[in-house]
């Protein structure tokens, strides 16, 4: 993971980084890493923050403090106003010599990242928050409300992500795998979305249940063999692009229509969700609930 894409390189390989950080994560949480939030605050109120996260420096601006935000993960794409930042590398690697000529006052991290706070406590005050699941991402966005005088924001921003996505699966819901359109490993493996997860609520909430209803210990990663013995009702894949790249899309569905002893595969139950800000777990998460839920509809009414 030394040479992680900077904001300059190819989106594909942005996709494909961020889809690996997605699923290590998850496999953090299996072993631990992310728990709870580093709840102890900051010395003083921050005037100069560096944010090696991208959920965290969404936050940040959805709090209306992007403007003590002085430099960025190579991995931050939104809002629009970060592409002006400075790229400091990322929780796993970050440039230390950048980050220390931005003169933080505070710098943030994600616990599930695996980023160590040694050497950045070196520069400035490191806070790491955890954001892996959404009873961690309402701790995380309640400390940095705190932390920013933004208290009333961040409690608004909590409830709205609390309300949508702390719900429980519907009884009749369908069994859903939900995955990474970007594979990891080798062509016979699929990256899942863990139920315990961020996106996994997000199933939960447009109407799905996720059709791995067990925790995957280590790596988030089923065989071709492994799905087909789950044989899933519905098959949607998240595709980290465009949406107007239809050649993504079919690309994505195309590798499990072909396995025709999957009765999604028979059933033409196959779909995908497809845009840049798919496995984004900030506050714009709430925003693939629709359209994930559309794609669920689609599905169960084809015939």
């Amino acid at each position: 993971m030394s040479a992680l894409p900077s904001a300059g390189r190819s989106p594909l390989l942005l996709v494909v980084a961020l889809a690996v950080l997605t699923t290590l994560s998850a496999w953090a949480l299996d072993r631990g890493v992310g728990r709870p939030a580093d709840a102890t605050p900051p010395i003083s109120a921050p005037t100069r923050i560096v944010s090696l996260a991208p959920a965290i420096t969404e936050t940040l601006f959805e709090l209306d403090a992007g403007d003590r935000v002085v430099g960025v993960s190579d991995f931050c794409d939104h809002p629009p106003e970060v592409a002006s930042l400075p790229r400091l590398g990322s929780g796993f690697t970050p440039n230390y010599e950048n980050i220390a000529r931005q003169r933080p006052d505070l710098i943030l991290t994600d616990r599930g990242s695996g980023a160590s706070k040694l050497g950045l406590e070196q520069i400035a005050s490191t806070r790491a928050l955890a954001w892996l699941s959404v009873d961690e991402a309402i701790q995380s966005i309640t400390a940095l409300g705190a932390w920013v005088d933004r208290r009333a924001a961040a409690h608004r921003l909590a409830a709205q992500v609390r309300t949508r996505l702390a719900v429980p699966a519907a009884i009749d819901a369908p069994r859903v795998l939900l995955v990474h359109g970007v594979a990891a490993g080798t062509s016979a493996e699929v990256w899942l979305i863990q139920r315990n997860s961020m996106h996994g609520a997000v199933l939960r909430a447009a109407g799905g249940r996720n059709a791995v209803e067990r925790d995957v210990p280590g790596a988030a990663r089923l065989s071709l063999e492994e799905v087909i013995r789950l044989d899933p009702e519905l098959i949607i894949v998240l595709v980290g692009a465009e949406p107007k790249d239809r050649g993504a899309r079919e690309r994505a569905i195309e590798r499990f229509a072909q396995l025709r002893s999957l009765r999604a595969a028979r059933e033409h139950r196959i779909g995908a969700v497809v845009g840049p800000g798919v496995f984004a777990v900030g506050p714009r998460i709430l925003a693939l609930i629709e359209p994930l839920s559309e794609e669920i509809s689609r599905l169960r009414g084809h015939r």
